[in-house]
Formats: structure tokens, sequence, C-alpha cells
């Protein structure tokens, strides 16, 4: 198929994500990782960014209704097993992962860094308690910078298939 068609196939977000589901089984969304995936789709010339294959993966794998649910907790609630996602198409190698947005400060660089951190367990603390251990890993753990945490959000909860 020419590049040409696949890459003016879709007007918004919205086209893209019923060209998706219209013509890609949802097993395949479950296997292996978003950035593997997309990958995939751009050798195929379908021209779209990682950052909306990653929102369209989500939509449809219903990961925005898990993110919800778990922003929702309080740092002194554990997790409810039906929080936990398991159709992600992830090897954990512990029995859980924990995903969270983070805001932290570089004191040598004075630079602000956002993205998203993940924290392996193999068990089920609190949401606080979560919060904690990867305020510890940032803030000790990243080779040579001297990291403050900002700002946490637990976003997700995977377990092992």
């Amino acid at each position: 198929m020419p590049d040409d068609i696949l890459t003016n196939v879709f007007a918004d977000n919205e086209s893209m994500i019923n060209w998706f589901q219209t013509n890609v089984s949802f097993d395949f969304f479950t296997e292996g990782s978003a950035d593997t995936q997309w990958s995939f789709f751009r050798d195929l010339g379908i021209s779209i960014t990682r950052e909306d294959y990653r929102d369209i993966r989500r939509n449809i794998l219903g990961l925005e209704f898990h993110q919800r649910d778990i922003l929702a907790l309080t740092d002194d609630s554990e997790i409810p097993d039906s929080f936990f996602y398991t159709r992600h198409g992830l090897e954990l190698s512990g029995d859980y992962l924990y995903r969270f947005d983070v805001t932290m400060f570089d004191n040598r660089t004075g630079e602000t860094i956002e993205g998203t951190r993940a924290l392996i367990s193999y068990d089920t603390p609190t949401v606080g308690e979560l919060k904690s251990d990867m305020v510890d890993k940032l803030e000790s753990g990243l080779g040579d910078s001297d990291i403050t945490v900002l700002d946490i959000q637990l976003k997700g909860a995977l377990i092992r298939g």
C-alpha cells in the first residue's frame, strides 16, 4: 500500500481511533509495548506521532478509565484487586508495576523534569507507601544527579499476567 494513502487517512484523533478499532485486532494492542507497536505502524507508512499512538492505545484498552480510578485513590488506600490492569502485554520483572507521573527538580542544573516513572514491586502497599518508595528511589538513585521530587501521582497499576 503506498505511503501517501496511509499518511492521509486520518483527519483527527477520532478518525485514527476508529481506524485502529476497525482494522486492528484488540489482542494486538495487548501484545508488546506501545513503542514497539508504534514502530510497526510507522514502518507500514502510517504517519502518527508516538504520543497520539499511545493515547489511542490507552483509549482502545480502556486505560483512561483505569487511570481515572487509580487517581481517585487517597494515600491511605490500598489498590483494589479490580484496579490492577492485566492485559498490558509487558513482561514484568516483579509481580506488580506501578506507574507514576512525576515532576522533579534537578538541583544541579536548575531544570524541572516531568515524566512517567515506574516502580516494580512484589507486594501491594498503600498508595502513600508506593509514592514514598518512588520518591526514595528517584531522590537517591539517579547517578550523580541531585533530584528533588516536587509532585508525584500514581497513574497505573499493572499485575503480572
